[in-house]
C-alpha cells in the first residue's frame, strides 16, 4: 500500500534525529541529513509493514506538523510503498510444494529446466 507521511529532522550534537510523528514510535538517527532521510524511510516502511502484518490500520497522515517541530527543524515528505518495500527486502527463499503432470516433470528434468526459476518468472508476470 502506498502512503505519504511527513518526516521531521532535528539537528543534534551527533547528527540528526529523524521521526515520523504520524507513526507511533517511528524514529531513528543519522550522521548527516541524507543518512537520516534514508534511515527514516527504512524505519517507517518497517513500522507500516509490522502494522499490516498485525492486521492494524495504517495511521492517517497529518501534513501539518508545525506543532511537532522546533525552530531549525527540517521536514520532508516520504512516499512509502509497503508492497514494493517487501519485494525489495523480503527475498529469502521459501520452499513450496507444487504439482504437475509426470510427463512435464520428466521433460523439464531432461532439459535441465529450473522449476523454481520458471515459477518465479511466471509469478512476477502475474503479480506485476
Amino acid at each position: 500500500m502506498k502512503k505519504i507521511y511527513t518526516a521531521v529532522f532535528h539537528l543534534d550534537e551527533g547528527g540528526y534525529i529523524a521521526r515520523v510523528p504520524a507513526i507511533l514510535g517511528c524514529a531513528t538517527t543519522g550522521k548527516t541529513l541524507e543518512d537520516a532521510i534514508e534511515r527514516i524511510s527504512d524505519v517507517a516502511h518497517d513500522c507500516l509493514c509490522a502494522l499490516e502484518d498485525m492486521g492494524q490500520p495504517l495511521p492517517e497522515e497529518t501534513l501539518d506538523v508545525a506543532a511537532e517541530m522546533e525552530p531549525g527543524d527540517k521536514s520532508t515528505l516520504l512516499v512509502l510503498d509497503t508492497a514494493k518495500y517487501r519485494r525489495m527486502t523480503d527475498t529469502k527463499a521459501v520452499p513450496k510444494t507444487v504439482s504437475m503432470p509426470a510427463w512435464m516433470a520428466a521433460e523439464a528434468a531432461k532439459r535441465r529446466i529450473n522449476l523454481s526459476k520458471v515459477l518465479q518468472d511466471a509469478l512476477y508476470q502475474v503479480l506485476g
